[in-house]
């Protein structure tokens, strides 16, 4: 499974950083975990991504600071 880590990405950047990782290398349905961290302003951004391009993911009760992609 890929992982993206959001750690030291700025808020505006976190939208360019999605389509890199998932469009413009080939992991459109791929499995990925992304790491936001406990920002929950970071989350918000990545899942209003996620569900634009309907993405399906969920957060893990173990792990509050990441988002489990699968598909």
């Amino acid at each position: 499974m890929r992982t993206l880590d959001l750690h030291g990405v700025t808020h505006k950047e976190v939208k360019d950083r999605l389509n890199e990782f998932f469009f413009w290398h080939g992991n459109e349905n791929a499995q990925a975990k992304i790491i936001t961290g406990n920002s929950t302003h970071m989350q918000r951004l990545v899942t209003e991504w996620l569900d634009e391009f309907e993405f399906k993911y969920y957060i893990p009760t173990t792990n509050l600071g990441e988002i489990q992609v699968v598909g």
